[in-house]
């Protein structure tokens, strides 16, 4: 089974299940810099340049870039990957206010987000436990706004025009992942329909 987007929103026409990648998770602290850990995500905009490529010293731009070019990792829309080089330290001291770093690499542009990033998930039983309703989960399988149906936007800042309030990432860190929100794959990937999580198997899919 393949993770497109067009496959993920059809989960809900066939199975009723509120299926989504997430998006708009944020990053906030030191330790998720790509230079503070060994293993870090990036978003692949393929033959794109960077509309704002991060200044980062030789050596930084030499370890992220290696770890990046190195991974075997096949999915279209995130890299995952495992720096074994060393980052100039002063990219990423007490003063680094940017985790969300962007890299030009050839032709392609890969942005550094959270881990959880295009992970799509099963949000079925998050519904009836939201402490925001119902509905603003089941909105965006059942097309509100002419909303693509394939990903939930956590909603970080909030959004103010609809009343929705701030969401801080411990929210996500608490019911993320959790019985509630449960791991399917991540967008792109594909999967033996055998390894789908229970409520996904039927006769449709």
């Amino acid at each position: 089974v393949e993770m497109s987007t067009e496959n993920v929103k059809k989960f809900y026409s066939l199975t009723g299940h509120y299926v989504y990648a997430i998006r708009g998770l944020a990053m906030e602290e030191l330790h998720e810099h790509p230079c503070s850990k060994p293993k870090s995500r990036w978003e692949i905009l393929a033959g794109v340049m960077c509309p704002s490529a991060t200044v980062l010293n030789a050596d930084t731009i030499t370890a992220l870039t290696d770890a990046i070019t190195k991974s075997f990792d096949s999915n279209p829309f995130v890299k995952d990957v495992t720096r074994t080089l060393l980052c100039d330290p002063s990219d990423y001291d007490d003063s680094t206010d940017e985790l969300d770093i962007q890299l030009q690499i050839g032709s392609d542009c890969y942005t550094h987000v959270h881990p959880d990033h295009l992970n799509v998930y099963d949000f079925s039983g998050w519904v009836s436990v939201h402490n925001g309703g119902a509905y603003n989960i089941q909105k965006w399988a059942e097309g509100f706004d002419g909303h693509e149906g394939w990903y939930l936007m956590y909603p970080y800042v909030g959004v103010s025009e609809r009343n929705v309030p701030q969401h801080p990432m411990s929210r996500w860190y608490n019911n993320g992942n959790g019985d509630n929100i449960v791991y399917v794959a991540r967008l792109g990937d594909s999967l033996p329909y055998r390894d789908l999580i229970d409520g996904l198997k039927t006769d449709a899919v």
